[in-house]
């Protein structure tokens, strides 16, 4: 028999890393990263999101704290800190493309592209 290697498409792939993750984190696919902040739960994420206008996750951690706390997703100092330090341990990224062929201007059928990617990681302390 002949070894035929299969190709694995782009979508597999993130379902996979998706997959891998609610079952790092404990979560369903279906749930909202903020869940993953300790002291929240579905209620408590249900009135957090009457009180506030629609900001996604990544766009929450990227905030500075006093405009976190000013959201009043916690009841006390202690679960906001415990947020807080959660937080600080999200790998926020900041990601840089560009693409180019080497030695020419235009980019036609058949040239050999080169994508450049620049990904850095955003320091939240020192946003703070």
């Amino acid at each position: 028999m002949k070894n035929i290697k299969k190709r694995i498409p782009a979508k597999t792939i993130q379902v996979l890393i998706g997959f891998s993750q609610n079952v790092v984190q404990g979560m369903w696919y279906d749930d909202d990263p903020y869940l993953q902040l300790p002291n929240v739960d579905y209620e408590k994420f249900k009135n957090f999101k009457k009180k506030n206008k629609p900001v996604t996750f990544e766009n929450f951690c990227r905030l500075t704290q006093s405009e976190r706390q000013s959201m009043a997703m916690y009841d006390t100092k202690e679960e906001f800190l415990d947020a807080e330090k959660a937080i600080k341990c999200f790998p926020v990224i900041n990601v840089e493309s560009s693409y180019f062929v080497e030695g020419e201007k235009d980019i036609a059928i058949g040239d050999i592209l080169t994508i450049k990617l620049v990904i850095t990681h955003l320091n939240l302390e020192e946003k703070q």
